[in-house]
């Protein structure tokens, strides 16, 4: 067994290789998690930024607006990406928690 930085337990029987594809699986899963809670506006400037890798230069010409404008999109992008993870977190939690018949 091998635990992770986060606490995570995990066989070792597939050796190393296997480890990397099931952290790099869970990486993709995790992402397309995150994006599915966005526009899809947003969603393809970020893959287009993030993933794809392409400069602000090349977003620009992209979406034909100026460089402090996509800085400001890619911002609001991803504090929209955070507030749909601490949401999906938030209920997540409340799933994780019994009712005990108990009203609050």
């Amino acid at each position: 067994m091998c635990v992770d930085r986060v606490g995570n337990v995990w066989p070792q029987a597939g050796g190393r290789a296997d480890q990397d594809e099931q952290h790099k699986r869970r990486i993709r899963e995790t992402v397309n998690v995150l994006l599915s809670g966005v526009s899809e506006e947003d969603r393809i400037l970020l893959l287009l930024k993030e993933v794809e890798g392409l400069s602000l230069k090349e977003l620009e010409k992209i979406y034909n607006v100026k460089e402090n404008a996509l800085k400001v999109r890619l911002f609001r992008a991803r504090q929209r990406v955070l507030k749909a993870h601490e949401a999906a977190e938030e209920q997540a939690a409340k799933q994780r928690t019994p009712n005990l018949g108990v009203e609050r």
